[in-house]
């Protein structure tokens, strides 16, 4: 069955309580997006074609993709995982009060590029992507993906926008997919990386996140790390292994029994690539740009060549910020190669100030890319 609503009114921030809206169905668009006769409820945000926000609702595990039309920054890239609680579901529009879940906000995916002596730092939001979304309607689950070529250039509105003198080329084809299933707790996220210059490069990639949990707070309260090797929990505060093995780290919110986190899941690389895989919770954000403004950044791992390195000085505990991260170090990509990774988002709920072990280990021994 599909639900579509739309909502008419003021454009709200981020964290936002709902008003009295004209709601109206939208089969029309429902069917554009392919979207029609899935389990999924489409929720629009906001008013007129360049400020509205797109919500795709699972009625069954609440989880909420959300995407944004505005502003040009976060429309260009910015896949955002937010829930509703068990008790308010299945949606409705007219009892919507406001997020209290947040899983996921915007991504700050970044890009380490080496070759010879020269490196090049890239915050994906500053890429142009070309975005394409469907729906696989026999098996309830939904597509979204990013692709970026050196051609697509900068996004001219880009958070830390460079001077055109100053942009450095990418000269690698990227694409990033996310597949999210209707009654899943976890999104398979597919990231190709291709040489695209003449000579040989090693990449470094990180996808990071310092969501706080639980709205309406403003800062990460009380969130627990966790992290496991397979399925099985450890007391390890972060984890760097050889490959791409099946890790997870994450936060937990115990007090309203809510959870996230990166899973390291496979790889297919060419035989002359070796990678490495770390997970856990950093004190800054990994590989960003020093240019680019979200805070929490430290310039001197510039200096740091060594993946090893990178991840023992991102333990630092000089801030105050609960970064969750899955990075890969790829050595040794020869021009024209193109390498793979898989990861996931792992995300739900679970009874507040419960164990989170039983529920996490249902989810990962279930979960396959």
């Amino acid at each position: 069955m599909f639900r579509c609503h739309t909502e008419r009114g003021r454009v709200l921030p981020l964290i936002f309580f709902a008003s009295i809206f004209h709601l109206v169905n939208l089969p029309a668009y429902a069917q554009s997006k392919g979207l029609a006769g899935t389990d999924f409820t489409l929720w629009q945000q906001g008013t007129g074609p360049f400020q509205v926000t797109d919500h795709f609702i699972s009625n069954q595990t609440g989880l909420v993709l959300s995407l944004y039309s505005y502003p040009e920054h976060l429309a260009n890239f910015s896949p955002n995982f937010r829930g509703l609680k068990q008790d308010k579901l299945p949606f409705s529009p007219d009892a919507f009060q406001r997020w209290n879940l947040e899983y996921f906000c915007e991504p700050d995916y970044a890009l380490a590029i080496f070759e010879k002596r020269a490196k090049h730092y890239f915050y994906l939001a500053q890429l142009r992507w070309q975005r394409s979304l469907y729906f696989d309607q026999a098996n309830n689950r939904i597509f979204l993906e990013y692709r970026h070529h050196p051609r697509d250039g900068f996004n001219p509105r880009a958070l830390g926008k460079l001077k055109k003198a100053e942009d450095p080329s990418l000269d690698t084809g990227l694409s990033l997919s996310f597949s999210w299933g209707y009654a899943a707790q976890t999104v398979d996220v597919t990231l190709s990386i291709e040489n695209l210059s003449n000579v040989k490069r090693s990449y470094q990639f990180a996808a990071q996140d310092a969501a706080y949990m639980w709205f309406p707070n403003q800062a990460q309260l009380d969130l627990t790390p966790f992290l496991y090797s397979g399925t099985e929990p450890t007391g390890d505060k972060y984890m760097l292994r050889d490959g791409v093995p099946q890790l997870l780290a994450g936060t937990y919110y115990p007090k309203e029994g809510v959870f996230s986190g990166f899973r390291s899941m496979a790889a297919i690389l060419p035989d002359n690539v070796t990678a490495q895989t770390s997970v856990g919770t950093a004190y800054f954000y990994l590989l960003v740009p020093p240019a680019i403004p979200i805070g929490y950044q430290r310039p001197d791992y510039q200096k740091l060549r060594d993946f090893g390195d990178l991840i023992a000085a991102s333990q630092l505990p000089d801030t105050d910020l609960i970064n969750r991260y899955v990075a890969f170090s790829l050595e040794n990509v020869l021009p024209k190669q193109t390498c793979i990774l898989v990861f996931q988002l792992v995300m739900g709920q679970t009874q507040p100030n419960s164990d989170l072990n039983t529920t996490l280990k249902t989810i990962l021994d279930s979960a396959k890319p």
